[in-house]
Parts: structure tokens; C-alpha cells; sequence
């Protein structure tokens, strides 16, 4: 009974901390467990950089606050799938988001597609910009993920959207924002393709959560989504207290495929 006191209460800390989470942005406690439950009979892999180890940093502190823990291991490596696991690993490289795709593909054409349950990805921020041609990019991902379903049937893949930065503070920024030039255009455009293409079922819409205040309101301009301030210290980065209530939602998904 203590024991789930104080995890109880260790989860409240962990949960409102001071990135301006408040009691909306609580995590229900008893379906987060049942969510952790269920996610521990699967092996999933998660491949990710940078907000995609926010996103990990997260999870790995809420699966020590519950008792049925995950078993969370860094790795891409065929025998941790022998038993259910949740696996990640950086996939592809910074700044080129065709060989994170490849990347990914790659080991899910291969073996471990075979045995994985679910499988993901995502793009960091800085992956997508001006230079980048988002729609030979986003054809390229959907066919090699068409290969991928076609040869393991049985994989589920869930689609993440990519994470998004903060509105710019300074005016050229922001005049380069209603000119529909600023970086977020870009990111915001792969992410439209892909919510089109795979829907709300098929997509982890980590943008538009990371876009969404703790009263509801959405961070929204010209159409396109931007981070909230509170949730980060860099403008990009996910601060802690962020990071973990939204793992809570990322796991949410996962256990619902």
C-alpha cells in the first residue's frame, strides 16, 4: 500500500514539474498501467535522434514509477526480439532524412521485420528544411514502408509526425513566416502529406501534441504548428517534465495497435 502511495506520488512530481504542465496535462494513472500492461507482451522497435531520445528519456522514467515495467533496451540487435522488448536505437544520420529512411526500411525488410510487432521512426527538426524536396522525400518513404508491409504482413508500422520548433521571436523570422518560408513550413508540409496519407489511426501526431498548450489551446499559424515555450529550454529540445507526458502518450498509441 505504501509502495503505490508513494509511486502514486512520485508520478505527480515527475508529471507537473515546472514546464507549465498542470493538472490538464495529468497522466491517468490506471490507463497508463493497463497501456504498460499491454505494450509488455510486444516487441517494438523505435528508431530516433535527438527528440526521439527526449521522447525515451521520458518513457524510461515513467516505466521506473509502475510496478509491470517495460523492458526497455537500446539496440537493433535480432535476438533482444526473442521476447517481447521495447528496443530503440538512432537510426540514420542527422540532417539527411533519406538515410534515416533507408536506414530504418532497411532493418525492417530484413529480419527483424519478421519479428518485430511494431515498428517506428522519426525525423528530428533539423532533418527537413528549405533545400529539402519534401515530396520526393515523403514518395520515397512511402514506397520503401509499401515493401516493407507487403513482405511482413503481420508488422504493424506507425507513422510519427515530425517534431516542430517554437514561433521565431525575432521580426525577420517571423515576416519569413507569414511569407511561408521559415523551417517550420517545411516540417509542417511533410507532416500534412503523411496525416493524409496514413490518417489519424495510422499516425503518432507528436507535432500537433507538442503544438497543443496545457489548457487545450493549439500554438497555430498560417496553418502550421509550432512548440510550445513552456515544454522547452532550446526551442526544439523537449524539456523533461514534457518529455515524459508525452512518452505517456506515445505509449498510449502503441498499445492501442
Amino acid at each position: 500500500m505504501k509502495k503505490a502511495i508513494f509511486s502514486g506520488m512520485l508520478l505527480g512530481i515527475l508529471l507537473l514539474g515546472s514546464c507549465g504542465l498542470n493538472s490538464q496535462n495529468k497522466i491517468d494513472m490506471q490507463n497508463f498501467e493497463q497501456h504498460i500492461t499491454t505494450l509488455r507482451g510486444k516487441k517494438v522497435f523505435f528508431g530516433h535522434q535527438s527528440v526521439g531520445q527526449n521522447l525515451m528519456e521520458g518513457l524510461i522514467a515513467l516505466n521506473e514509477s509502475v510496478d509491470a515495467k517495460l523492458n526497455i533496451q537500446l539496440t537493433r540487435d535480432s535476438s533482444a526480439f526473442i521476447t517481447p522488448v521495447f528496443a530503440h536505437d538512432a537510426i540514420g544520420i542527422n540532417r539527411d532524412p533519406w538515410s534515416k529512411v533507408n536506414d530504418f526500411c532497411d532493418l525492417m525488410e530484413g529480419e527483424l521485420g519478421g519479428m518485430v510487432d511494431i515498428a517506428l521512426f522519426k525525423f528530428c527538426y533539423v532533418d527537413l528544411k528549405r533545400k529539402t524536396d519534401i515530396d520526393s522525400l515523403f514518395n520515397h518513404y512511402e514506397k520503401r514502408v509499401a515493401v516493407i508491409q507487403a513482405k511482413h504482413p503481420r508488422l504493424k508500422i506507425v507513422h510519427i509526425t515530425t517534431p516542430v520548433k517554437v514561433f521565431p521571436k525575432n521580426w525577420k523570422d517571423k515576416l519569413s513566416v507569414y511569407m511561408g518560408k521559415d523551417h517550420s513550413f517545411y516540417l509542417n508540409k511533410y507532416n500534412r502529406l503523411l496525416r493524409d496519407r496514413y490518417g489519424a489511426d495510422g499516425v503518432f501526431d507528436l507535432a500537433k501534441l507538442e503544438a497543443t498548450a496545457p489548457n487545450g489551446s493549439v500554438n497555430q499559424k498560417k496553418g502550421n504548428y509550432y512548440l510550445i515555450n513552456a515544454y522547452t529550454n532550446d526551442g526544439g529540445h523537449l524539456k523533461p517534465e514534457a518529455a515524459r507526458f508525452l512518452a505517456a502518450k506515445l505509449v498510449e498509441k502503441l498499445a492501442a495497435q
